[in-house]
């Protein structure tokens, strides 16, 4: 089982945690992407010397799916684990876990772990359900954070992998549509723990606006034509209350729609799928 992790060497003592734990966890190898400009600096070159870590250069910052997308091209066997830098496996037996689960839930594509911060608790938007509702809740959910979950190699090739062009924001959900659209499903698996430092969306330039034109590229290109302005018109509202003026909310839509090359819409029953598991696609 191989691990892909992305660095751009602003974390050494984070990305060693990282990359020790997942070897402690039983990944056999860790792809480490430098997402960066320029070459590796000296302390990620000296995590990299390790035997069971591989160190791949992008030559620049591909954004986080792209980093993420470029450096499955460098993993073998059947399940990838990704992994953020400043995050820690606290599961001793995850790569087992992982592979037991795959193996006995056939229809599974993705894994959704539980990430904690210092004090055990998880925040809202690391939680793939709605609320805190179902936090030690095992079963199928929606979405899943990108930085803390395992996917088949299979599902995520055929599901067309993360979207690069979103650069960060809203990849896992637009991945996650596509791969129930391919008749796949992600599961939650609330005893992998993955440690993570509490952290604000806002630490991102302009998250804000790059959210919601990646959330209006998703919807274009996963939502069927009714429940797509339901969608967006309850986010839209959410986002507008959180800052982003109305002008701004309408420019980018008509950006991101017009950006949209291919449509994947999900089918009826995959709605109603979503709709029985919790998280319709309209929240």
């Amino acid at each position: 089982m191989v691990a892909v992790v992305l660095t751009q060497g602003n974390r050494a003592a984070a990305l060693q945690l990282a990359v020790d734990s997942l070897l402690r966890s039983g990944i056999h190898k860790v792809v480490l992407v430098w997402n960066a400009d320029g070459v590796p600096d000296t302390e990620t070159n000296r995590i990299a010397s390790l035997p069971e870590v591989e160190l791949r250069v992008a030559g620049r910052n591909l954004g986080i799916p792209g980093g993420r997308n470029f450096g499955v091209h460098y993993c073998d066997g059947d399940y990838i684990v990704f992994l953020d830098d400043d995050a820690a496996v606290h599961s001793k037996h995850l790569a087992s876990r992982i592979r037991e689960h795959f193996i006995t839930h056939p229809k599974c594509g993705a894994i959704a772990f539980r990430i904690v911060d210092e004090e055990n608790n998880t925040q809202r938007r690391h939680h793939p359900r709605i609320g805190k509702v179902g936090l030690n809740r095992p079963g199928k959910v929606a979405t899943f954070a990108g930085g803390a979950c395992a996917l088949r190699r299979t599902t995520f090739l055929e599901a067309g992998a993360f979207d690069a062009s979103f650069i960060y924001a809203m990849e896992e959900q637009d991945l996650a549509w596509r791969i129930y659209g391919n008749y796949s499903e992600v599961h939650y698996l609330p005893d992998i723990r993955i440690f993570h430092p509490p952290s604000l969306p806002s630490r991102h330039p302009s998250y804000l606006e790059k959210t919601w034109h990646n959330r209006v590229v998703a919807a274009y290109k996963s939502l069927p034509l009714w429940i797509r302005p339901i969608y967006l018109s309850l986010h839209g509202l959410r986002t507008h209350r959180m800052g982003l003026s109305t002008g701004d909310l309408i420019r980018l839509s008509n950006i991101a729609r017009k950006s949209v090359n291919e449509k994947f819409p999900l089918r009826p029953a995959v709605i109603l799928k979503l709709l029985r598991i919790g998280r319709p696609p309209i929240l």
